[in-house]
């Protein structure tokens, strides 16, 4: 479930390399594998990013998932046993944990990019000019 956001993400990033660049680097007699870390990885890293950032709730919902079915523990695990025997203010706080770290999962992701990208101004590249 959460491996198909960031391959499509990452080959994006790697195709969208601006061809004037890749021009530019082939005048200076550059390879194909001096381009890949040097010219299309650094314009790749922001899209990752981004499939990264939509891969998180697939992979909480997936370990969930995994969890109600075979698991002794964990918080899926819970709700489900907790359901079974009416105890639906322990599954609420079950379903509430998992929504908090599914935020702070993806928060995570979203501070690494602001603090590798510092540069990179995210409400322009949204559509929202100041």
């Amino acid at each position: 479930m959460a491996f198909f956001p960031p391959v499509v993400s990452s080959v994006t990033g790697l195709l969208s390399t601006p061809p004037e660049l890749l021009e530019m680097v082939r005048a200076c007699l550059a390879s194909r594998l001096q381009e890949l870390p040097r010219i299309r990885l650094p314009f790749a890293i922001p899209f990752v990013l981004a499939g990264m950032e939509v891969a998180i709730a697939p992979c909480v919902v997936g370990a969930v998932v995994a969890e109600f079915v075979g698991a002794d523990s964990g918080l899926g695990y819970r709700i489900q046993t907790s359901m079974a025997f009416f105890k639906v203010p322990l599954a609420f706080g079950a379903m509430l944990s998992l929504a908090a770290l599914g935020v702070v999962l993806f928060q995570l992701v979203d501070w690494f990019e602001r603090l590798a990208f510092p540069w990179a101004d995210r409400d322009t590249q949204a559509g929202q000019h100041r």
